[in-house]
Order: structure tokens, then C-alpha cells, then sequence
């Protein structure tokens, strides 16, 4: 298999994961998508998307869940994220009072 078909075929299964995870799916239907999806990764012999498949299995109950309540935790890491951000910056404010008034300037201002 040439480097293009090898790329061309990765980029068919980022495709097809990335519909599965948009159809408005119940949880065994995205269950058995996944699965067969899975399968088709595993025999594939691209190594960096079979890592993805293994990293998907860790994960497997919370992406499911998803197709229940289709909510991420994206704003929850945004959120910490401007709070490790406002930490760096405000480092030497005396107590958490401070800190959270700075949190509420950047987020009003930044």
C-alpha cells in the first residue's frame, strides 16, 4: 500500500468516526456504529488509528453517553483553562476573593 492510499484510507476512517458522531444515534445504534468501525480500524494495519481504538475502549461508557445526553465537558475545560490562565497571571494575590474578581475581569474583558 503506497503512503497515498495509506493517508487516503486514514482519512475515509476520520470521516466516517467523525459522522458517527454526529447522526442523532441511540446508544446501541452508536454502539454497534463504533463496533464496526472498530473492527474495520483493526484491520487496516494503520497502527496510529488502531492507539485511537485502544484509546476509544478506555473511554468507551462516556462516549456512549454522550448519544444519551449529547453533553461534553468542553465548557468545563474551557472554564479551567481560564482559570489556570488567570492563576499564572494573578500569582501573588492574597487570597481566593481576589483571585475569583480577577477570573470575572478576564472573562468580562479577555
Amino acid at each position: 500500500m503506497t503512503l497515498n492510499d495509506r493517508i487516503a484510507k486514514a482519512y475515509a476512517f476520520k470521516e466516517s468516526f467523525r459522522d458517527i458522531m454526529t447522526y442523532d444515534l441511540t446508544i446501541e445504534q452508536a454502539e454497534k456504529l463504533f463496533e464496526h468501525w472498530a473492527d474495520s480500524v483493526w484491520e487496516s494495519n494503520l497502527e496510529p488509528l488502531k492507539r485511537f481504538v485502544k484509546t476509544l475502549e478506555k473511554h468507551w461508557y462516556g462516549i456512549l453517553q454522550y448519544f444519551k445526553s449529547r453533553i461534553t465537558n468542553g465548557i468545563a475545560v474551557g472554564i479551567n483553562s481560564l482559570i489556570r490562565t488567570v492563576q499564572a497571571l494573578a500569582n501573588g494575590f492574597g487570597n481566593i476573593h481576589h483571585l475569583r474578581s480577577v477570573v470575572y475581569l478576564r472573562k468580562a474583558f479577555g
